[in-house]
């Protein structure tokens, strides 16, 4: 055998691993980590007794990374020495899932209440799979809310991983902001917002948990809280609402990759709320909704354009004034110029709304 022969079968080992795409299926290794998403199931129109609900996941592996770490809290204005050690913990603890690698090909399978199983599509260069099913209503509706989605593991035990949320076809539905309408956040200022975010206790606004908590007792309505926040946030964001006291409902996070995007960038929180709202709505014809939101960002003109998109849905929009502007202020007036003066309601931020 010759030099050129033999270096011919030497490269033959690399060819074929090139030859192989670096994302083909495989099952998950004991490092890896596996994020199930809040899932909502509604009814579906023309199959009595089904409903359909829609399963996603996140797959990623945690690094430690101290130079992310360092960098954020610099671009918060605030360096690690800085720090007290509760600070220090909240950042480590609260940026962790900004320090992952997502990772692609990984195959998820998934049980729901009614026993099925159910394995999702190989994850994509994010991470992230979905699939939509469809279960009996039988066994999701009249049972205590959520129900749990089980991650199946090769191990013998599996725990659930997830929450399903059945809402009917008729009722109330609260679609909820969450930084600056029921969490204190301080959307206006970069800076504060990170602090808030990654250093500081969790402050719940003022009255918005009672108000909440008097809607969902006596007109048993559903929660669905849906923010810009990042996906990094949902473990964090699921506690603060039970802690504050807040009813549990889903929610529906901005997709993030980094610690780059915990802000959103320019236009992706208006597309965000714009495409789970219309989906909620869409989902559920039948219901009544009220949107709650601030006046820091883009609120008042997402939930403008959606009443006038869903007009016969949308009971009422309630604006939390956190940037001191009256109902009279002319943007109030040019948003909302074509609806009734009862569709939209501006309360203060020391309070929920008394109408």
């Amino acid at each position: 055998m010759n030099w050129r022969q033999k270096c011919l079968l030497g490269l033959l080992p690399l060819c074929w691993a090139l030859a192989s795409p670096l994302w083909a299926s495989t099952a998950l290794k004991t490092d890896e980590q596996v994020m199930v998403l809040p899932a909502v199931a509604h009814d579906l129109s023309g199959q009595p007794g089904r409903v359909s609900v829609t399963l996603s996941v996140w797959v990623y592996e945690t690094e430690r990374r101290p130079g992310t770490t360092r960098l954020l809290a610099r671009y918060m204005g605030t360096p690690i020495s800085g720090l007290n050690n509760a600070e220090r913990a909240r950042l480590s603890e609260r940026s962790q899932l900004f320090r992952v690698d997502s990772e692609r090909g990984k195959v998820v399978t998934l049980a729901l209440p009614d026993g099925s199983q159910h394995t999702l599509p190989p994850t994509d260069a994010s991470g992230r799979s979905s699939l939509t099913v469809t279960l009996p209503t039988a066994s999701v509706a009249q049972q205590p809310q959520p129900l749990p989605i089980t991650l199946v593991t090769t191990s013998s035990h599996n725990s659930p991983a997830g929450s399903l949320w059945y809402v009917p076809a008729q009722g109330l539905s609260i679609i909820s902001d969450i930084d600056d309408t029921v969490k204190i956040s301080e959307v206006g200022d970069t800076k504060k917002l990170l602090q808030q975010t990654f250093l500081q206790p969790l402050a719940p606004a003022p009255g918005m948990a009672q108000w909440y908590q008097r809607l969902t007792q006596a007109e048993g309505a559903a929660v669905h809280y849906v923010s810009s926040s990042p996906l990094q946030l949902l473990p964090l964001l699921s506690t603060f609402i039970n802690e504050a006291g807040l009813p549990p409902g889903s929610l529906h996070l901005r997709q993030s990759t980094s610690w780059r995007t915990a802000i959103p960038p320019k236009g992706a929180s208006r597309i965000h709320k714009t495409e789970q709202i219309s989906t909620l709505l869409q989902a559920y014809p039948q219901r009544r909704f009220i949107l709650v939101g601030d006046s820091g960002e883009l609120d008042p003109e997402i939930y403008a354009d959606m009443i006038k998109a869903f007009p016969q849905q949308i009971d009422r929009i309630y604006i939390r004034d956190v940037t001191q502007q009256p109902r009279s202020d002319a943007r109030y007036q040019a948003i909302f110029k074509d609806l009734p003066a009862n569709k939209w309601v501006i309360f203060a931020p020391t309070g929920a709304p008394t109408e």
